[in-house]
């Protein structure tokens, strides 16, 4: 059997997850850096992922003092006998590897290989559907690049400890404004929408939360921000006529009979030229769009503007289609997934995104909502960095509150607003005062 270089450790006459396991059995450090690092997906082989499945339960309980260290000792007594199959086969592995405490390594190469594995199968299934009409064959296939793309950065960047520089780095970001909204409380409590964060914006149906989201979209575009707003709702000319309202301001019916001439025809005019000059701004109609073609659609975007995209706007999470691989009947599963998904992406990307959720009934039977009002509440409340939710204050009143419930940089706050429905506008109320 041939030594290994430092360069590709990887012996040729065993397999990436072999060596992996083999590594497992070879230290405990070695065992919980694999654990951590790896799933059971990525074991092909039966008794490979028996043997992995079994390392996690003991390293679980070692922290729980039921075993003083996850040796090979502990691990014959939870096969129960060390003739057993898949520990016979460790056992062999273990002696197999070249260099076990090369096991960084080893874990970065067999990751990389199941990505390339993951991403042909996945590949194939798109070149097979290529011939479908309305089939979005070239975003679906840039998302599993970009998929590739991630994860190899991620395995093939060696660990690295914190330096002054890294520290004074993180200490000037502290203090730096993102993407501003307008509305200016909101700004100084979270500073803006900051990259690599997603925001959720809470509200029952018909309290205005697609209004304050577009609100925040339209006014982030006209400061010269890359905007993506992806609505499932509305069609663009909608989300158009809406931003036109706002800008304005002007309600329908000045808006079609706007070429009178009067003063405030020549607002309208105005307004029209200002969103007509938003080419920043990118709108989309995404019904049929899952979490996975959002993203690749969002890199497209970036991509076309030098590598920028500041603000993704989502209206709104329950009716996202889920991807293929998940099911329809689970709507649970489908927020968990895309709230991770959007997580990752903002972190990825460098950039904001804004989603939309609706409430569960219980919201309606409180004054203001909680946290667990979010529909399908679990993943989305863990995920995001910020949780606002839009409340009117009663059925008929055009006054409502922005109350922050969770914000991990900054205070928990109420904001007053009041909204003007036939100009799909909101503003603040400051003393008292529409400001």
């Amino acid at each position: 059997m041939s030594k290994s270089n430092t360069n590709n450790p990887v012996d040729s006459v065993m397999s990436p997850e072999d060596i992996v396991i083999g590594c497992m059995m070879a230290s405990e450090n070695a065992a919980r850096y694999i654990s951590a690092n790896c799933n059971c997906d990525d074991f092909q082989s039966g008794e490979n992922r028996t043997i992995f499945m079994r390392f996690q339960v003991i390293c679980n309980l070692v922290d729980k003092g039921v075993y003083p260290h996850a040796t090979t000792d502990v691990l014959s007594i939870w096969f129960n006998e060390s003739n057993n199959g898949p520990f016979k086969r460790a056992l062999k592995l273990k002696e197999q590897v070249q260099h076990p405490d090369d096991y960084i390594s080893y874990t970065a190469l067999f990751k990389e290989a199941r990505t390339k594995q993951r991403f042909m199968t996945e590949m194939q299934s798109v070149l097979k559907r290529a011939t479908e009409p309305d089939y979005p064959y070239i975003e679906n296939a840039c998302s599993l690049l970009s998929a590739l793309e991630s994860e190899q950065t991620i395995y093939r960047k060696p660990p690295e400890g914190l330096t002054i520089e890294t520290v004074k780095a993180s200490l000037a970001q502290t203090g730096e404004m993102g993407v501003i909204t307008g509305f200016d409380t909101f700004d100084d409590i979270c500073k803006g929408l900051r990259p690599k964060c997603l925001y959720v914006l809470g509200g029952l149906p018909s309290s205005g939360k697609s209004t304050l989201a577009e609100n925040m979209a339209v006014r982030a575009a006209r400061q010269g921000n890359i905007v993506a707003y992806l609505s499932y709702e509305m069609s663009k000319n909608e989300v158009i006529q809406r931003a036109i309202r706002s800008i304005a301001p002007c309600d329908e019916e000045a808006l079609s009979c706007h070429n009178s001439g009067s003063i405030h025809s020549i607002k309208i005019e105005k307004a029209i030229q200002d969103v007509g000059n938003l080419s920043n701004l990118y709108i989309d109609y995404s019904c049929t769009k899952d979490v996975d073609t959002i993203c690749a659609y969002c890199k497209l975007i970036k991509s076309a503007n030098g590598g920028r995209l500041d603000l993704i706007v989502i209206d709104h999470a329950q009716i996202v289609p889920p991807p293929k691989h998940l099911s329809k009947s689970d709507l649970r599963l489908q927020i968990n997934y895309l709230s991770r998904r959007l997580k990752q992406f903002a972190m990825q990307e460098d950039t904001a995104v804004l989603l939309l959720s609706q409430l569960n009934r219980k919201a309606s039977e409180r004054d203001l909502p909680v946290l667990s009002d979010l529909k399908e509440s679990g993943s989305l409340e863990q995920d995001a960095d910020v949780v606002a939710f839009l409340t009117r204050l009663s059925g008929t009143s055009n006054d409502a509150i922005v109350r922050i419930a969770k914000n991990r940089s900054g205070p928990n706050r109420d904001i007053a607003m009041h909204m003007f429905p036939e100009y799909f506008l909101f503003k603040e109320v400051r003393n008292n005062k529409v400001t």
